[in-house]
């Protein structure tokens, strides 16, 4: 048994060595499969987890209004049934919100579009004040050394 899993140990690190001299577009090759590979099987973990983790639905008595599916129920839908009602409720969401935020900025332009049509007023009047600059003292002047 350690005699076939040192063999294996030397085949994969031989193969790894001649993946490394290969042309780069098996290495791209083989980085895109272990990539996807590695993404499903956290995926697959994820999804294990939160099955195991996520509690289920107590069962209701006939005469109780039953809002949520039952435990049954949840097991006749798929993973995916239940994910795109997810996401359904989430772009809803999202749509309130982009609605929402595009009223709040339509209000904005027009706000702004007031403001710049406003006009203002301006009135030039004559001097009022007894200011006349021949009537000051005057002041000596000095050198500089």
């Amino acid at each position: 048994m350690a005699g076939q899993a040192s063999q294996l140990y030397k085949k994969s690190r031989e193969y790894l060595r001649e993946l490394q001299r290969a042309p780069d577009r098996r290495k791209k090759r083989w980085l895109v499969i272990s990539s996807a590979a590695a993404m499903l099987l956290v995926l697959g973990l994820w999804m294990i987890y939160l099955n195991m983790t996520l509690p289920t639905l107590p069962k209701t008595t006939d005469n109780a209004p039953n809002p949520a599916p039952t435990s049954s129920q949840n097991q006749k839908e798929s993973f995916f049934q239940i994910f795109g009602r997810g996401l359904e409720v989430t772009f809803q969401n999202l749509n309130d919100k982009f609605r929402t935020f595009g009223s709040s900025i339509g209000n904005y332009l027009k706000e702004f579009e007031n403001k710049i049509r406003e006009s203002n007023n301006f009135s030039i009047q004559a001097p009022t004040s007894a200011f006349r600059p021949n009537d000051l003292e005057k002041i000596p002047t000095t050198t500089l050394p």
